[in-house]
C-alpha cells in the first residue's frame, strides 16, 4: 500500500498531465471550431494564445516553488535592510546592513551611510552559509530576536 507521501507525489504528477491534457483539448475544439466556421486567422491566434495561457498558469500552478520553503534568491535581506555582502553561499554567508534603523528592539544598531566601509559588527546582520539546508524557523527566529521583520520569510508576530 502507498504512503499518502508517494500518493501524495502521483496525485502532483497525474494533475500536470491531466492539466495539459485537457486544457489542449479545450484550445483544439475552440480552435476547430473557429476554423471550421471559416476564420482561420482567430482559430490561429486562439490556438497560440491559448497555448500562452496554458503555459503561464501551468508555470504559476505547478513549477514555482512552495511558498512555505526558503526562498533566498526571491529576498536577500530582512525588510529594509542593505545586502553589502553576498557571500558565496558556501562559507561565508550574506551579510545585510541596517542603515535606517529598523530594528524595533535596537538589538540592530544604525550604520552610519557616510562610512559604509566601517560599519560595525551590531549592524550587521548575517545570513549563514548554505541557507537552503537550513530551518526557516531557525533564521525566522534570529529575525524577531533581532527586531526585524521579513516579510514572506517569516510570519508576522
Amino acid at each position: 500500500m502507498a504512503t499518502s507521501v508517494e500518493f501524495r507525489n502521483s496525485v502532483e504528477k497525474w494533475k500536470k498531465w491531466l492539466y495539459w491534457g485537457i486544457g489542449i483539448l479545450i484550445v483544439l475544439a475552440i480552435s476547430y471550431y473557429l476554423n471550421a466556421s471559416g476564420r482561420p486567422v482567430s482559430s490561429v491566434l486562439i490556438f497560440l494564445g491559448g497555448l500562452l495561457i496554458l503555459y503561464y498558469y501551468w508555470v504559476k500552478w505547478f513549477e514555482l516553488m512552495d511558498p512555505s520553503s526558503w526562498q533566498v534568491p526571491k529576498t536577500i535581506c530582512p525588510d529594509y535592510l542593505t545586502l553589502i555582502n553576498p557571500g558565496d553561499g558556501k562559507t561565508q554567508g550574506a551579510q545585510c546592513a541596517d542603515f535606517i534603523g529598523v530594528s524595533a528592539n535596537g538589538m540592530l544598531t544604525k550604520a552610519d551611510i557616510s562610512s559604509p566601509n566601517a560599519i560595525p559588527r551590531s549592524a550587521i546582520f548575517t545570513i549563514p552559509p548554505k541557507a537552503q539546508g537550513v530551518d526557516p524557523s531557525v533564521i525566522c527566529a534570529e529575525v524577531q530576536d533581532k527586531g526585524l521583520v521579513w516579510t514572506g520569510v517569516c510570519p508576522e508576530n
